[in-house]
C-alpha cells in the first residue's frame, strides 16, 4: 500500500502542472522515485525496484529524459534525448480556433493539461550516455525497457498499479547446442477457409492506426500491415482482469511496445518501412504443447502456429502483411531469457501465397 501511495502522489502532482510549457525547458526524470524492492527476486531478473513513473510529465514530449537507479555496483544515470514519440490518447491542439485561422502556434499538439494519467496512451523513444530508452504509455499501463552499459532493466505497471522495473543481465547470444529448425513446409492454399470482411471487424479486438510520417521521411516508405493475435494466457500475464475477458489494456501496451520497437529498428536502420495498420484478435482454444525439455515440441509448437489454417483465414480477411502471436511464457517456443507476453511467433507473406 505504501509503494501505491507514492505512485499516486507523484502522479497527480505531475498532473497539476502545465507540462507542455515545463518540458520545452526542462529535463523530465522518468523516475519520480525509485529503490530497491523487498519482494522475492524471480530467477530471470538479477533485482526488483518500486518506482513511480511521471506519465504526465513524459506526455510532454520533453526533449531529455534523465533516468536514475540505485545499484550497489555503481548507480545507473543516463540523460536520453527525444527521437520519437507517438501520441495516441491524451493530446490536442494547442488552440485549435487559432490552428483554423492560419496561426501554426495554435496547431502544435500538446498533452491536455489536467489529463487523467491513468488514461494517457503514447510511446516515448530515446537514446543518450550509451543508453536506449523505448517506453509504450497505454491506459494505466506501463511496458519499456532501458538498455545500457551496465544491463537491461525492464518496466512494467500493470494490474497492481505499482511500477516494477527488473534488472537483466545483458545476453542475446544464442545457445550454441542449438540443432537449428527444419523448414516449414506451406500448407496447401485451398484448405484455407475463406473468412468475410464483416465476419473479420466482428473478431477484431483494435486497430492501431498508421503512424503519421514526418516531412523528413522517404516518399517510398513501404507500409507493413499487421495481424496479432494474443491467448487468453497473454491477456491474463500482462495484467488483465482474471474475471474479465475484455479487460485487454494490459495486452494492448504489449502491441504498442512492439509496434513502437519495429518502427525504432526501422527508422535507426535507415529502412524506408513503417508498420501499419494493426488488427489485433484474440486467438480462442489454441494450446501449446509443452516444452519438457523437448527441442522438437518448440519446433511443432511453430509449425502448427504457421500452418493454423484459421490464422490464414483471418489473415486474408483483412490483408495482412505479417502476423505474430503473443502467448503468456516463452518457454514452449524456446528461448528463456525473456518473459511475460514476449513470446512472439511472426511469419510473413510470400508473394500472393500469404503464408
Amino acid at each position: 500500500m505504501e509503494a501505491k501511495a507514492v505512485l499516486w502522489t507523484a502522479l497527480l502532482l505531475a498532473a497539476a502542472a502545465d507540462v507542455a510549457q515545463a518540458a520545452a525547458t526542462h529535463p523530465v526524470d522518468l523516475f519520480t522515485a525509485i529503490a530497491l524492492s523487498g519482494l522475492d527476486t524471480p530467477p530471470d531478473s538479477l533485482a526488483v525496484y518500486n518506482s513511480a513513473l511521471d506519465i504526465t510529465g513524459l506526455a510532454g514530449k520533453p526533449d531529455i529524459v534523465t533516468v536514475r537507479i540505485p545499484r550497489a555496483k555503481g548507480d545507473v544515470f543516463a540523460a536520453v534525448q527525444l527521437e520519437r514519440m507517438d501520441r495516441r490518447e491524451g493530446f490536442g491542439q494547442r488552440d485549435p480556433w487559432a490552428c483554423m485561422h492560419g496561426d501554426p502556434r495554435g496547431c502544435e499538439i500538446i498533452a491536455y493539461p489536467g489529463f487523467p494519467p491513468e488514461l494517457f496512451s503514447y510511446t516515448w523513444t530515446g537514446q543518450g550516455d550509451g543508453y536506449d530508452l523505448r517506453l509504450t504509455i497505454h491506459h494505466g499501463n506501463a511496458v519499456g525497457v532501458l538498455s545500457g552499459p551496465r544491463g537491461r532493466f525492464g518496466i512494467e505497471w500493470k494490474q497492481v498499479k505499482e511500477l516494477r522495473v527488473d534488472y537483466f543481465l545483458i545476453d542475446d547470444s544464442i545457445a550454441d547446442d542449438n540443432p537449428g529448425e527444419p523448414p516449414v513446409e506451406p500448407a496447401a492454399t485451398s484448405t484455407t477457409p475463406v473468412m468475410s470482411a464483416a465476419e473479420a471487424r466482428n473478431a477484431t479486438v483494435a486497430q492501431i492506426a498508421p503512424q503519421t510520417l514526418g516531412p523528413s521521411a522517404p516518399n517510398s516508405t513501404t507500409q507493413l500491415d499487421m495481424l496479432v493475435l494474443f491467448t487468453e494466457a497473454a491477456r491474463k500475464q500482462a495484467g488483465g482482469n482474471p474475471l474479465d475477458c475484455h479487460d485487454t489494456n494490459g495486452v494492448m501496451t504489449y502491441v504498442h511496445q512492439g509496434v513502437n520497437d519495429i518502427n525504432t529498428a526501422f527508422t535507426r536502420s535507415q529502412i524506408p518501412a513503417q508498420v501499419g495498420l494493426v488488427t489485433v484478435t484474440k486467438l480462442n482454444g489454441y494450446a501449446l504443447i509443452p516444452y519438457n525439455g523437448n527441442q522438437n515440441n518448440i519446433f511443432q509448437n511453430r509449425t502448427n502456429i504457421t500452418k493454423d489454417i484459421a490464422i490464414k483465414g483471418f489473415r486474408n480477411a483483412i490483408g495482412a502483411d505479417v502476423v505474430t502471436v503473443l502467448f503468456d511464457t516463452q518457454a514452449n517456443l524456446g528461448v528463456l531469457r525473456y518473459r511475460q507476453c514476449a513470446a512472439a511467433w511472426v511469419y510473413l507473406s510470400h508473394g500472393n501465397s500469404r503464408l
